[in-house]
């Protein structure tokens, strides 16, 4: 069978007329004589509304036909969650930095000068009077026995208490009373007076000058007492 022969539009079209045998037909009569051919040869109306339609493709909003992409990626870029380990900080030489420690506590040092001279009086010795040096050297041992965790009359550094004082400018050193973990003054004082070598060096009546210091490793406070002529 010869199909007749009929002329379009190169380019898709969508309501505009063909010409057939020299006549002007619809998009729907000549759908109409496209189906009754297509019958013929055994081939299914479903391609009937892309010859009217002129071969747009078209997708519902949102859905994923032929012109519509979805991923099955994740967000690319998902929101931090915060970290339930903080890092160390880190110190100027790249080490990690070691625990924080707290130098002096003027109250507490004040306290502790205080009792002292109470306990004196009680022994019949004149009082102490603070000296700066001796404070200074008294300090200096809390932190190094903060910082290093121990509690010792030799420092870090291999010092004796002597050493210590004549390094903070005072020549005249004579004994140190050291402690740790002891809360406030009286603590402290009553753990001294409960030690015989300690209690002397209190209740020394040749001492002229005290040095009182306390340094602090995160919560724990070290002590240190200098005494001098």
């Amino acid at each position: 069978m010869t199909l007749p022969q009929w002329q379009s539009s190169p380019e898709p079209v969508t309501g505009r007329t063909f010409t057939v045998a020299g006549r002007r037909l619809g998009p729907v009569a000549v759908a109409a004589i496209v189906a009754g051919v297509l019958a013929i040869f055994g081939i299914g109306a479903a391609v009937i509304p892309t010859l009217v339609s002129g071969g747009a493709s078209t997708s519902s909003a949102g859905g994923t036909g032929a012109g519509a992409e979805t991923s099955d990626e994740p967000n690319a870029e998902p929101s931090a969650e915060p970290s339930d380990t903080a890092s160390p900080t880190a110190s100027p030489t790249g080490k990690a930095s070691p625990t924080p420690t707290v130098a002096g506590n003027p109250r507490f040092e004040e306290q502790v000068l205080a009792l002292v001279n109470n306990e004196r009086r009680k022994a019949r010795c004149e009082p102490v009077r603070m000296d700066d040096r001796l404070r200074a050297a008294a300090r200096a041992h809390s932190v190094d026995m903060a910082l290093h965790n121990f509690v010792n009359h030799t420092g870090s550094d291999g010092s004796s208490p002597a050493d210590r004082m004549r390094r903070a400018g005072y020549s005249q050193g004579t004994t140190e009373n050291i402690a740790r973990g002891q809360r406030d003054a009286e603590d402290v004082m009553r753990a001294w007076m409960h030690d015989r070598g300690d209690r002397d060096n209190i209740v020394d009546c040749n001492a002229k000058a005290i040095g009182v210091g306390v340094a602090y490793r995160g919560r724990t406070p070290y002590w240190t007492q200098n005494f001098g002529r």
